[in-house]
């Protein structure tokens, strides 16, 4: 089962949902491969995950053509614990296969389960792309107040064995996670927040958390040696973290594209003000052609200037004055005699 994702503000990528059954011919293979041809077509980020019976845990291996058609499409496989343990047998037979290994986060398999497999795990990296810069609204779970003993208490009192009376699976699903998030959202309800970044940067940590919010309760309490104390430590805090952060991401990064982003994360958000020029009638001006233009005209002309008058030294000193005045702002008097002793 195929599904084109497309986050908002985010690039689109294609998941499929794979179930082979045990006793499949080898021509299913060349049938899943026709899929993968046509995915190919539509989008070149794919993330194929499910149960597919080939064992990848040594020292069995799939059958060779499998692993030529991986190869061909540049499919790597991503879960390497095995999914399905038994009293005698321990398989990996459930995969998570990828086109863009730089996409994901991380990978893992669960070992709680439902049924006899383990469930397996993926954790895509995402990048903003074309999000004004604007607040966002998060939902998330609040767990300020959450107690795991009574929330432990309420799911022992639900009543789960209800949904051995529904015949339809989807119905049990269903009434299981009515059943499930009913008491989430008693014990750790579901709330809104505007946020300036939907995510914190990979720096950002709780120890600032726990300083960011020492300094502002002393702030709130007017408490100014403990609030300057807790104000300086958070800067602190900050400055180390980023430090170390970029430090090792450049130490150990052998992927150009994540040590790319590290610099680019780098670069201010907000971009300077462009420069100001004096034009000739007593105005300024930020017009990029325009001063790119002064500039042209400047340095194709000088040279001519220089032959026509003769005097080097004094055109020369000159012109830098007047380049130097329409840029800085400065006084002329003062530059002019500063140049001249010098």
């Amino acid at each position: 089962m195929w599904f084109e994702i497309k986050p908002d503000y985010k690039k689109s990528f294609l998941l499929c949902f794979v179930y082979r059954p045990p006793k499949s011919l080898i021509d299913w293979v060349d049938d899943f491969e026709k899929e993968i041809r046509v995915a190919m077509t539509i989008n070149s980020d794919i993330t194929i995950m499910g149960d597919f019976n080939f064992n990848f845990k040594a020292p069995n291996k799939p059958p060779q053509k499998w692993l030529n058609i991986l190869e061909s499409y540049n499919f790597q496989q991503l879960i390497e614990e095995a999914t399905r343990v038994t009293k005698d047998t321990s398989t990996l037979i459930d995969h998570i296969y990828v086109n863009n290994p730089n996409m994901v986060e991380e990978s893992h398999v669960c070992r709680y389960a439902i049924s006899d497999h383990y469930p397996i795990c993926l954790t895509r990296k995402e990048v903003n792309i074309g999000k004004k810069n604007t607040h966002s609204t998060i939902t998330y779970r609040n767990f300020k107040n959450f107690n795991q003993n009574n929330f432990l208490l309420d799911l022992q009192s639900t009543p789960f064995h209800e949904i051995e009376f529904e015949e339809n699976p989807s119905d049990c699903l269903q009434l299981f996670y009515d059943m499930l998030n009913k008491a989430l959202d008693k014990h750790a309800p579901v709330v809104k927040k505007r946020v300036k970044r939907d995510r914190q940067p990979e720096w950002y940590n709780s120890e600032i958390i726990y300083a960011r919010n020492m300094r502002d309760k002393y702030n709130a309490l007017g408490l100014w040696s403990e609030y300057r104390f807790w104000r300086n430590k958070t800067k602190q805090i900050i400055d180390n973290s980023k430090k170390n952060y970029y430090k090792n991401m450049v130490k150990d990064s052998n992927d150009p594209k994540t040590l790319w982003k590290c610099l680019h994360s780098l670069n201010p958000k907000v971009k300077n003000t462009p420069y100001e020029l004096a034009t000739e009638d007593n105005n300024t001006t930020k017009s990029k052609k325009c001063i790119a233009d002064t500039f042209n005209n400047f340095f194709t002309s000088c040279a001519e200037k220089l032959r026509e008058q003769g005097s080097y030294i004094h055109l020369l000193t000159k012109q830098i004055l007047v380049i130097l005045v329409n840029l800085l702002k400065i006084n002329y008097i003062n530059m002019k005699n500063f140049l001249y002793h010098q």
